[in-house]
């Protein structure tokens, strides 16, 4: 029984079924989560080392590479980096693309099984952690500022932010909770060098003691008359006056002497590392990221009800106000592609109305609500969210859903028109058309599907798309198969067209409709069979058109990840001795600048002061840098051209920086990263075991950058640090007073740094605080200071640093970079769309380069970044493509049962990437990898008119006994009509976005555009280019017969050819 003969006999099931598929899909749409994109996992994980005090250099040969020596064994690793800067270690490895999440779950083990053998850390660095690779864990959905608007103070301000942040743990859908820029709070002992030397203390013996003091240790039990009792030996500290007691030694008098007899201590915050500020006052950041099935505008709603509450208990002074609020994205991009797609649904329900009526229009119109809330139901199984590209995706088949109705629902009306029975006209109507509405789909279908195939980066953040398409078309057949034929024995037309019993004006709306459909098909049929007799010439012009068209495509302009946004960052880098202080009072500088273009240009603005990002997006810190992130006013000009925006803002800190001759390095606007994290458009990584010669070649690198057009910002990441104070040792001396260079090193870090001696629990606050061990400030004011520690020998008296040891400067880099376990240094560089693309500056960089491992056979050169991951998706795409036509292909061999009809089919294919070249060229789009996904996916859409085309032809011929050029045009004449409203409803349903009538979209109009203009010039080669090649065809093996036959000698033995074997 087929699928319309059980809609026809079951119409009370079928009835039951639709309602159950709304419902279902109703129900399944309230618990997908909404977010931005789909919490895709990048199949990495991050690892940090933190060296409190350690330079670059010393964290990168006593942390870093320690790790990655285990980390290179770790099973399925494609790819680890790492930087190394001073106290801290960050390791970035990426496993191979396709493990799945038990997989990745296993490598993870992998990776903690590795660092659990990296046993010869330094005893003072911290233990590395883990960061998992999804964007839910390291991708925040809300940044609150806590903002101290009345100077209450950096203490006061730090209570109430860890206040929230123990709040917000509350909340069902957060995840990660962190405060940036927090200073933690210690117990901070100042020694006073000539008291302790008095008494023959220095600072390791001083801490050494509080260290031994500070301790609770059990004792095990004890066994007594009353019972077993537990043992515990406690000399922890409860209190900073318990600390300040301490006995560290004693007089020769034999008094004892306190801790605080030598030494200021006071609990106090640690040195600030960081300045955070909003809107120009102090401030310190919530983040919050959202647990992977959590809904982010639920999320943010949750916080923005919490703070509302939570304010009106805020001390007077402080303000808590968002900075971040990605559910304001998510809605605004979402409300662009509702509102495109409620637009497109509308224009299709009334196109239809005009032509086919309403009852047949609203018949038609149903598969798309249908087909949405139906592939909702399976959306959960395949891991498939509602985000900006599962929308899109539904967005594109949104009048592809109503493509098989419009076929199904058309062919049973002509019946009605030409007086069969409603039963009868509905089941054959259904059933003539059932495997070519199949083929239509799967073969759809089948393009879409290998775009599963395209990896990386980029591939995964899109992978979605295909998924719900696929889903929504599938959703879509069975609606069309099962659910409109009964529907239409109730509700469908009963009437032609003549008999219409619509209102008045509609009626003759359709009369007028309904006539000029008349005067087009007739006007169809004189040009059908004039390029029919005239097929030479018409070959040649279409040819001739597909020419032209892949010429003029050479100048359409290449950007394959356009950027949307609406934040940006004034990035500030000093030159490498800056204090933070010296920073600081450059921003509060420009941040008066910013001000003004407060209600314009920008609605906010916050700063973080000794931290900043490079072109490529790591992360930068250092006193010398700075990022100051701003969020542009909505106003429509803004968000229709952000560019110009950040061009006026650039402009603005140029002529600031022009005030500030020789202070600033560098001073830069540049866009928030939106969409998939590719890295710099330009990236040449230099791989060898010299940094001085990495530097060198780079140099020649960023020279040469500089010189192409639209190349700008051009960098590497080997920057020069501030000035270094190297101790050099004499070893003889130190021997003489039984040293060693730990002794020394131990001495120097703790008289200017500190030392860590343990740790206390404020009991007030029930917060570990470090007890840090130091000289007192006026005792390290120079390094003529330091030089004057002394140290103690075994021998029994204390030995001046400047003994036994001098000084020396130098200057190492800022970090150091390592690419799988070897040392790298990049160059990176943006490009401007309008000049050049990230493809030509890299293939210019590869042309003038070509030698370059010639010359420095050390050297290994790649290319990362934007190119990097393109080129992948390139290759992959250059895959996809192929699968898509072979499945294309054996699905239509299989419907014709001929091995050349598919070939026949697919002529309209070329026509539709002419409609992608004109319609980017027309609304000066630009060529960018999700235009390349519709141009792939469009090849299986545009093989559905053609395919019913050539079955209808195939019928005539076979069914009718209808003459070769008689078939076609009859063919070609009854499917005018359908092809000309498939292809209507889907373009008028992407119009909409295409144009921006909504709101405009980089990411979205050019897939829009592609889709519609690929389609109605598609409908051109469908129309006329598909009869054409059938008929040429077919006379082609008739002459191939006649030929063979003459060849032969004879014609009895030879049968005539049949359509369908051809």
């Amino acid at each position: 029984m087929t699928p319309p003969a059980f809609s026809v006999r079951q119409t009370v099931l079928v009835n039951i079924l639709f309602f159950v598929c709304l419902l279902g899909g109703y129900a399944a749409y309230t618990r997908i989560p909404l977010e931005f994109f789909a919490d895709v996992n990048l199949n990495e994980a991050n690892i940090t080392t933190i060296w409190t005090g350690s330079s670059a250099e010393e964290v990168e040969r006593l942390v870093t590479q320690k790790l990655e020596e285990e980390l290179l064994t770790v099973p399925d690793l494609d790819q680890i980096r790492s930087v190394s800067s001073a106290g801290i270690s960050d390791i970035n490895i990426s496993f191979d693309e396709f493990l799945n999440d038990g997989e990745y779950e296993a490598a993870l083990n992998d990776v903690r099984a590795a660092l659990d053998r990296a046993t010869q850390l330094p005893e003072d660095a911290e233990k590395p952690t883990i960061t998992e690779g999804k964007l839910s864990e390291f991708v925040p959905v809300v940044i609150l500022a806590v903002v101290d608007r009345d100077d209450v103070g950096p203490l006061a301000l730090r209570e109430i932010a860890r206040d929230i942040e123990a709040r917000l743990r509350d909340l069902p859908g957060a995840n990660r909770i962190d405060i940036r820029g927090e200073q933690d709070r210690e117990v901070r002992i100042e020694v006073r060098q000539d008291i302790a030397a008095r008494y023959g203390l220095t600072i390791p013996e001083v801490a050494q003691r509080i260290r031994r003091q500070n301790l609770n240790l059990p004792a095990g039990s004890f066994e007594s008359e009353s019972g077993e009792k537990t043992l515990r030996a406690r000399g922890d500290y409860q209190s900073v006056d318990e600390i300040a007691d301490t006995v560290v030694t004693e007089s020769l008098d034999g008094q004892v002497v306190r801790l605080s007899e030598i030494a200021d201590i006071e609990a106090s915050l640690a040195e600030a590392r960081f300045i955070n500020r909003y809107g120009g006052d102090p401030a310190l950041f919530i983040t919050i990221t959202k647990k992977s099935d959590a809904d982010v505008v639920t999320l943010v709603s949750e916080v923005d009800t919490w703070v509302a509450d939570y304010a009106n208990r805020l001390p007077a002074g402080i303000e808590i106000t968002k900075t971040l609020d990605t559910s304001r994205f998510v809605r605004g991009r979402m409300k662009i592609l509702v509102d495109n797609l409620l637009t497109g649904i509308l224009l299709v329900v009334v196109l239809l109305w005009f032509t086919i009526g309403f009852r047949n229009a609203a018949l038609t119109a149903i598969a798309i609500p249908f087909s949405f809330l139906t592939a909702m139901i399976f959306f959960p199984v395949f891991g498939v969210t509602l985000n900006a590209t599962t929308i899109t995706g539904m967005l594109l088949v949104s009048g592809m859903l109503v493509d098989d109705a419009i076929i199904v629902l058309e062919n049973i009306y002509s019946r009605i028109e030409r007086g069969q029975p409603l039963r009868q006209a509905v089941l054959e109507g259904a059933e003539e058309v059932l495997w070519p509405v199949i083929a239509a789909v799967t073969t759809t279908c089948a393009a879409f599907l290998p775009l599963l195939l395209v990896g990386g980066t980029a591939g995964k953040f899109v992978s979605i798309l295909p998924k719900a398409v696929v889903l929504c078309l599938l959703a879509s057949l069975f609606e069309c198969l099962v659910i409109l034929p009964a529907h239409y024995l109730d509700f469908g037309s009963r009437r032609a067209s003549g008999a219409s019993s619509s209102p008045s004006l509609v009626r003759r709306v359709r009369e007028r409709v309904d006539g000029g459909l008349d005067r087009l098909r007739n006007l169809y049929a004189r040009a059908l069979a004039v390029t029919l007799n005239h097929r030479g010439p018409f070959s040649a012009l279409f040819f001739a058109i597909m020419l032209a068209a892949y010429a003029g495509s050479g100048h359409l302009r290449v950007v394959l990840f356009p950027g949307e946004f609406d934040t940006f960052n004034v990035l500030l880098e000093m030159p490498p001795s800056t204090s933070l202080e010296q920073t600081n009072q450059v921003v509060l500088s420009y941040e008066r600048l910013i001000k003004e273009t407060l209600g314009t240009d920008t609605r906010d603005y916050s700063s973080s002061v000794g931290m900043s990002v490079d072109i490529n997006y790591d992360r930068l810190s250092g006193d010398r840098y700075s990022m100051t992130t701003l969020t542009m006013e909505p106003t429509p000009e803004n968000l229709k051209a952000p560019e110009d925006v950040l061009t006026r803002m650039q402009g603005r800190m140029e002529a600031f920086q022009a005030g500030w001759p020789g202070v600033i390095t560098e001073l830069r606007v540049q866009a928030e990263q939106d969409g998939p994290p590719l890295g710099a458009p330009v990236e040449m990584r230099l791989l060898g075991d010299d940094y001085a010669r990495g530097k060198a070649v780079a140099a020649e690198v960023t020279a040469f950058l500089e010189t192409l057009p639209g190349v700008y910002n051009v960098e590497d990441d080997l920057k020069r640090g501030r000035p270094e104070v190297r101790l050099l040792v004499d070893e003889e001396r130190m021997a003489q007073h039984d040293l060693s260079f730990e002794d020394l090193a131990l001495t120097l870090r703790g008289a200017n740094d500190g030392l860590i001696a343990g740790s206390f629990r404020d009991p007030a606050r029930n917060e570990d605080m470090e007890i840090r061990v130091l000289l007192s400030d006026a005792d390290r004011a120079s390094l003529q200071d330091l030089l004057d520690v002394e140290v103690a020998s075994p021998k029994g008296y204390l030995v001046p640093l400047r003994d036994v040891a001098d000084i020396e400067l130098d200057r190492g880099y800022l970090a150091y970079h390592r690419r799988d376990g070897r040392r790298a240094v990049s160059v990176f560089a943006q490009v401007d769309d309008e000049l050049a693309t990230s493809r030509s500056a890299n293939q210019a960089l590869q042309t003038h380069f070509a030698e370059l491992e010639s010359r420095f056979p050390d050297l290994e050169v790649r290319y990362g970044g934007e190119f990097e991951d393109s080129a992948e998706a390139f290759a992959d795409l250059g895959r996809a493509f192929p699968v898509a036509l072979v499945a294309i292909y054996m699905i239509l061999a299989a419907l014709f049962r001929s091995y050349l009809q598919p070939l026949v089919v697919v002529t309209a294919v070329p026509f539709a990437f002419v409609g992608i070249i004109l319609g980017v060229a027309l609304l000066d789009y630009s060529v960018s990898f999700v235009l390349l996904y519709a141009a792939i996916g469009l090849t299986g859409v545009v093989v559905n008119d053609s395919l019913v085309m050539v079955d209808f032809i195939n019928r005539g011929r076979r069914d009718e006994g209808l003459p070769l050029l008689e078939a076609v045009r009859q063919s070609g004449v009854r499917r005018f009509r359908p092809i000309l409203l498939t292809t209507l409803t889907t373009v008028v349903a992407l119009m909409p976005m295409a144009l921006g009538l909504q709101g405009a979209s980089k990411t979205y109009g050019p897939f829009a555009a592609a889709i519609a203009f690929g389609l109605m010039v598609a409908m051109v080669g469908t129309l006329f280019a598909v009869p054409l090649s059938y008929t040429s065809l077919i006379m082609g093996q008739q002459r191939i017969t006649r030929w063979w036959k003459q060849r032969r000698g004879s014609t009895s033995q030879i049968s005539p050819p049949d359509p369908e074997a051809s």
